[in-house]
């Protein structure tokens, strides 16, 4: 065997921060196949601004979108409700662009779901199914009063 054969190849150590965006993107994914499952027909919305280049030269990144704090994941509901649905791993928490959207989309009847875990919108689910999907509030906010002492104190 020649001089250096025996050594093992060299990884690069994963920080924390791409381990946790690859965990963020499982929960997604495993999110959008549950949803699959039910025959709920979801939408994963990327938010991320794309490199424009001309010539192959970059010459900066344009948003796909005009509106920031779109959830991740878009479903339609039995019975035709929106349901959204966004995804925190971790100790992850809704922006200030995520509440108004989900504000704005909460007025206009859609379902709001924030969930940690597939777990979570299985319950949701589960609660939709029985009780029907008009009947459920959404579960973004913990409860108005917290809300508007919120927004007093800011």
């Amino acid at each position: 065997m020649s001089p250096g054969m025996d050594r093992q190849p060299v990884r690069k150590p994963t920080s924390s921060r791409s381990e946790a965006a690859r965990a963020a993107n499982a929960l997604v994914k495993a999110t959008i196949d549950l949803l699959k499952l039910k025959r709920m027909m979801p939408v994963r919305f990327n938010n991320q601004p794309v490199a424009q280049k001309v010539r192959g030269v970059l010459i900066g990144y344009r948003s796909l979108n005009n509106r920031k704090g779109i959830p991740d994941v878009w479903a339609i509901a039995p019975g035709g409700r929106l349901v959204l649905i966004e995804c925190k791993h971790g100790s992850g928490r809704v922006s200030s662009d995520q509440e108004l959207f989900m504000d704005d989309a909460e007025s206009s009847g859609a379902l709001v779901l924030v969930i940690g875990d597939v777990k979570q919108l299985q319950d949701s689910i589960w609660l939709g199914e029985r009780v029907g999907w008009g009947a459920l509030q959404s579960s973004w906010r913990k409860s108005d009063e917290e809300r508007r002492a919120k927004w007093r104190r800011s």
